[in-house]
């Protein structure tokens, strides 16, 4: 199955360093993910940066991090497909519900650390 064809892209949910990002609906499993879109035309200066992102999130293997679902190239594009996740950023839940009181903020932290230190493990650095 075409990435075009198994993949409904339904609604713009943010822009990423280098292309737009949508939610998007797995026709093959039924699930939702995310979806982050390059023109390679309009890319080409950042294909090295790019391709060491997809490298680093495919080594992955931490329920603490974003899970990478593969790449695709449809057209001109590149197509990073990753795990949704529901309630969006932090940002965005602080901008929808405003500050967050200090027992979200402790679980967050904590939540982050032990990203943080399995990446360190695998002597990793990630730049988001």
């Amino acid at each position: 199955m075409e990435p075009a064809e198994r993949f409904e892209l339904l609604e713009e949910i943010g822009e990423g360093g280098y292309g737009l990002v949508y939610q998007a609906l797995d026709k093959k499993t039924n699930e939702f993910v995310a979806v982050k879109i390059f023109n390679l035309d309009d890319a080409a200066d950042e294909v090295q940066e790019i391709h060491q992102e997809i490298s680093m999130m495919a080594e992955f293997d931490c329920p603490y991090l974003i899970q990478y679902h593969g790449s695709y190239v449809v057209y001109d594009e590149l197509w990073i497909v990753m795990e949704y996740l529901e309630a969006g950023s932090l940002l965005d839940i602080i901008k929808k519900f405003g500050p967050l009181q200090e027992d979200a903020i402790q679980y967050i932290m904590r939540e982050v650390l032990i990203a943080l230190n399995y990446l360190h493990a695998q002597r990793k650095i990630h730049r988001d």
